[in-house]
């Protein structure tokens, strides 16, 4: 019951909710700086996310912009300019290709961004176990040391916290191996 994929389709929904809106309005009161915006498909996506914040008084929100989907890679370079960050959302990218594809999508996402030094984040999955055990995978942290040593600027778990048994062990092999990988880049 959470999302549904039709191969080959892409559903074109409003930029904003007018719960969205709600929340806009209510950034300042509760210190939020960002908003992550989903299923971000071209520049225009966000132009439209700048007006409705200048609308709003909300141009201190920083938008992160979320690549879910094919047409999101494709019009990379429009979304750029627009956007503050650039999230790798591997989730919905997963659903929209196949799976082996989705490492050189990443890799493509993480170049084109290195190429306008735009920053972004890489997201889903990072230490998914975690949701049931406490001590993550081999591969689950030596992704997250490749993300931060290759130039991710974050690094993001969602689940582990959100449901998992174990949060604050989640979190702390999160930062610690972000850590690690900041460190030996910066020693290189």
């Amino acid at each position: 019951h959470k999302s549904i994929k039709i191969v080959d389709v892409n559903v074109k929904m409003p930029v904003l909710t007018k719960h969205d809106i709600t929340n806009i309005r209510l950034s300042k009161e509760y210190g939020v700086t960002a908003l992550m915006q989903p299923f971000v498909f071209c520049g225009e996506d966000l132009k439209q996310v700048r007006e409705i914040l200048k609308e709003e008084k909300a141009e201190h929100l920083k938008i992160f912009a979320k690549i879910e989907n094919r047409m999101g890679v494709e019009n990379l370079e429009t979304i750029l300019p627009q956007a503050d960050l650039i999230v790798i959302a591997r989730g919905d990218l997963g659903n929209d290709m196949s799976l082996w594809e989705l490492p050189m999508i990443q890799k493509k996402i993480e170049n084109v961004c290195k190429k306008y030094h735009k920053p972004y984040m890489v997201v889903t999955q990072m230490l998914a176990s975690m949701e049931q055990n406490p001590v993550p995978t081999r591969a689950e942290v030596s992704d997250i040391f490749h993300a931060i040593y290759h130039g991710a600027e974050a690094v993001m778990v969602t689940g582990e916290t959100a449901v998992g048994k174990y949060p604050v062990e989640a979190i702390r092999y999160l930062a610690n191996t972000a850590k690690t990988a900041r460190e030996y880049y910066n020693s290189q």
